[in-house]
């Protein structure tokens, strides 16, 4: 949950700070974010390439597109974005059941970020 939590803070103070800079530093402020967003989840990526056989290809993994993926992207997903995988930490470790909801407030500002962001573009520029 330490891991997750950590992915999360950084991911909602990332979105903030693209809302507040401008120019170049939008630019900058997405390259650190990203980068710091991949030096977080190595720990996650290592643990769900450690599954039996991590290469096989799983059909029909990819999504609502279909794709192929494999058995450790599959889990890295699940362990990144799944609300099951929290819900058993939760129950396995007698954590603070309010985590599911701290993931819902996560996904509701991205969505919010992302609408923002959506319709700022497509208004264009204001005198």
């Amino acid at each position: 949950m330490a891991e997750i939590l950590r992915i999360w803070i950084v991911w909602v103070i990332g979105l903030a700070a693209l809302f507040f800079v401008s120019g170049w530093n939008v630019l900058l402020a997405g390259v650190v974010v990203l980068g710091v967003l991949i030096w977080l989840v190595q720990p996650i990526q290592r643990r769900a390439s450690g599954i039996d056989d991590p290469g096989e290809v799983v059909d029909g993994s990819g999504g609502r597109f279909g794709g192929r993926r494999t058995r450790s992207e599959t889990a890295m997903r699940v362990l990144l974005y799944g609300e099951p995988p929290i819900r058993e930490a939760i129950e396995s470790y007698g954590a603070w059941s309010g985590w599911l909801w701290v993931r819902r407030v996560v996904i509701a500002v991205t969505a919010v970020a992302f609408a923002v962001v959506f319709f700022d573009v497509f208004r264009g520029p204001q005198p």
